[in-house]
């Protein structure tokens, strides 16, 4: 059962460690919190076992206009599968920026929690786009703040779709190239072979012409090759 149907309110929430939360993060999730009354939102870190930073996370919030009763950072839970089912608590699961969730944007999926991500211009930030659109799932994937705020809103009243998604995303994730290591297996073979070849070729200057004449790319020039 999604929370929002025992709770009678939506729950964001965000595993993802507490060094992610940057005052950009902040922020944003203040609009989606301000934009949908009476939401709340779900922390989980290990620096959240302290009493005063937790304290101080809610400070946080209430420095951006969110009511500090709204926030409930909670501490780490083990072993796995009892952290796991603490996704149970949450209906929409809020992708910090600008570093974005890796792991953790995979295990909320697996349980059946949707992701909204704001993507960057670098890695860190593209992670959660990345996974996203591996599932399928690019309509949580924003293309800046306002639209992410957009999304978040859209996705709790949706109630529906919230519902589908909470017993389908497993299946989705599964069945999707993120969970086919196969396919991943031979795909990042083909991409890193080019790569192992022309290292060979740097560091053995001693290869003659005929075999190198057979590789897949150029020769290292006698500049590389004395280095």
């Amino acid at each position: 059962m999604p929370p929002f149907e025992k709770n009678g309110f939506i729950t964001f929430g965000s595993f993802n460690h507490l060094a992610k939360l940057t005052d950009s993060t902040i922020r944003l999730w203040s609009r989606v919190l301000d934009a949908v009354p009476n939401s709340r939102l779900v922390l989980k870190a290990l620096p959240l076992a302290d009493k005063e930073t937790r304290e101080l996370t809610r400070r946080r919030f209430a420095d951006c206009g969110i009511d500090a009763a709204r926030i409930d950072p909670l501490p780490p839970t083990v072993p796995l599968s009892a952290f796991m089912a603490e996704y149970s608590r949450i209906d929409i699961a809020l992708d910090t920026v600008p570093y974005n969730g890796g792991t953790t944007t995979c295990d909320a999926l697996w349980m059946g929690v949707p992701v909204v991500t704001l993507p960057g211009g670098r890695f860190c930030s593209r992670m959660g786009a990345s996974v996203l659109k591996t599932v399928g799932l690019d309509e949580f994937v924003a293309a800046d703040e306002h639209d992410y705020v957009r999304l978040a809103t859209t996705l709790a009243l949706d109630t529906r779709k919230l519902s589908t998604l909470r017993s389908s995303l497993r299946g989705r994730v599964r069945n999707s190239p993120l969970c086919n290591s196969g396919s991943l297996l031979t795909t990042s073979s083909r991409l890193f072979e080019p790569c192992s070849i022309r290292t060979l070729i740097i560091s053995r200057p001693w290869n003659d012409d005929r075999r190198l004449a057979t590789t897949s790319v150029p020769p290292a020039s006698s500049e590389s090759a004395d280095r």
